[in-house]
């Protein structure tokens, strides 16, 4: 809301001339290469790094470098809410979708507002049509446009490639904010998890694996095979996804037609997958309570293999960004997983 009033108020005083007033206090005086910055930098941006991030990845790897950007963008996910709530004073963004399509100057005022060095946009690589409406890149032509407020106080815009993939991405996101040897030092650590991981692999068993999870709203959802998830931890570790592209509605392509990554499932679908296993993601309790409602709707889902067996395992989940902290993630799933042993799993 704030930035949504400074947006209009910024407009307002690019069309309109001020008029003078007798006891008016002349403003700081301006910054001769920043024409637009005069106001003096609130304490706690102040001493955030001089830059506005916009990507989940590229706001998650900065953070592990110890780099608080002055403003940063997320999608509109829970990953986001958590890591826009954290304690660090910098300005929360609207989604990328949110500012290229509803408020175009919010990126505009968060720099007369944050007064930034650089923006540093990230390049994703989206392919799927819920990942395009999120790309960052969809802010360049706004940024770049000649003559505009970003290029009249010379705030520089560089591109963090994360089609290069995770390695070259860390890397190269330190050498932009000055890390290279923490960058380096994270490289190393996530190369020697990522070798633990392969000494546990392949698992002693490879059951057929639904992942499940469940929100406020108590619905029991399914991670579907184009999840990163199902990409991510279940094919890394070599287990087959039991969720199914007809489920729900899901398109051929593995995921939901609204493009999500996840689809809704009730007991009768849950009988009619089989899983071997289930793996329950998100908040566990809300999750649990979730698929003993749905189980105990339909008499026929006690028979499901990981039901009756009770292989139901409760492990954190993954939304695809936190990409440093992915290596740990894979490795507690494994570890996890070849530790799982059968236990009746009684409903309530």
């Amino acid at each position: 809301m704030r930035l949504a009033r400074l947006c209009l108020f910024s407009a307002l005083s690019l069309s309109f001339p001020v008029m003078p007033c007798a006891a008016h206090t002349p403003p700081p005086a301006a910054d001769p290469l920043r024409p637009g910055f005069t106001a003096p930098l609130p304490a706690n941006v102040a001493a955030l790094d001089p830059s506005i991030l916009l990507g989940d990845r590229l706001v998650a790897v900065a953070r592990h470098l110890g780099v608080e950007s002055r403003a940063f963008s997320l999608r509109q996910n829970d990953a986001a809410t958590e890591m826009a709530q954290l304690p660090s004073g910098a300005l929360a963004l609207s989604s990328p979708r949110v500012m290229a399509d509803v408020n175009s100057c919010e990126i505009l005022v968060a720099v007369l507002e944050t007064q930034p060095e650089r923006i540093l946009v990230e390049q994703t690589g989206a392919t799927t049509a819920a990942e395009l409406l999120q790309d960052p890149m969809r802010l360049m032509p706004l940024m770049t446009a000649e003559g505009g407020l970003i290029a009249v106080n010379h705030v520089k815009i560089e591109i963090a490639d994360y089609t290069l993939g995770d390695e070259l991405f860390i890397y190269q996101i330190g050498q932009m904010l000055n890390r290279g040897a923490r960058a380096e030092a994270l490289l190393q650590e996530r190369e020697a998890t990522l070798a633990r991981v392969e000494t546990l692999l392949p698992l002693p068993a490879r059951p057929r694996t639904l992942v499940l999870s469940a929100g406020p709203d108590g619905v029991l959802r399914q991670e579907l095979r184009a999840s990163p998830v199902s990409r991510d931890l279940l094919e890394r570790l070599g287990l087959e996804n039991a969720a199914r592209p007809s489920a729900n509605g899901a398109a051929e392509d593995g995921m939901a037609e609204d493009g999500a990554a996840r689809a809704a499932i009730d007991g009768a679908e849950l009988a009619a997958l089989a899983p071997e296993m289930i793996v329950l993601t998100g908040e566990p309790a809300a999750a649990r309570r979730a698929l003993d409602a749905a189980l105990s709707a339909v008499p026929a889902a006690a028979a499901v293999p990981a039901v009756a067996t009770g292989r139901i395992a409760e492990l954190p989940g993954w939304n695809g960004y936190d990409i440093i902290a992915y290596p740990a993630l894979l490795e507690l799933w494994a570890s996890a997983l070849r530790r799982t042993a059968p236990v009746p799993h009684q409903l309530p």
